[in-house]
């Protein structure tokens, strides 16, 4: 029986992948390999978006998939590197687009238009509106 002496053994797979990469990262860190500066981390995910367009533009699935992992992992590497949660990050995402998307939503009703028969173009204009509706009333 041969024993795994890697600062990652038993980190355990059924981990949601977020909650894995963290824990990568951190035992990764405690062992030493770390970055030692932000901008080195922000090339990285310059780098690994780069990677993600050479796959888009190749057309190659399998590849495009690996590559937004990479770029996954980077962003999430960025946020480890300054302490913030990258769950908690998305999470906070994910309310503020389900909360402007339902804005939009509700003004195109209000004009009787549709998200169906909206130009693309004036569904982001209203975006916009919000968002800067949102900006705001954050700075108040």
């Amino acid at each position: 029986m041969q024993i795994d002496h890697s600062a990652l053994a038993g980190i355990s797979t059924e981990l949601p992948a977020s909650r894995f990469a963290h824990e990568q990262l951190r035992r990764a860190a405690v062992a030493g390999f770390k970055w030692p500066n932000s901008d080195l981390v922000v090339k990285k995910v310059e780098e690994e978006l780069h990677e993600v367009r050479d796959a888009i533009a190749a057309d190659d699935k399998d590849a495009l998939k690996a590559e937004i992992g990479d770029l996954l992992h980077a962003v999430h590497t960025l946020a480890e590197f300054h302490g913030v949660n990258a769950e908690e990050a998305l999470a906070g995402t994910n309310a503020k687009f389900g909360k402007r998307f339902t804005a939009v939503e509700k003004i195109l009703t209000e004009r009787g238009e549709s998200m169906a028969t909206t130009p693309l173009k004036d569904m982001i204009q209203v975006w916009n509106a919000q968002k800067d509706s949102d900006s705001i009333g954050a700075s108040r």
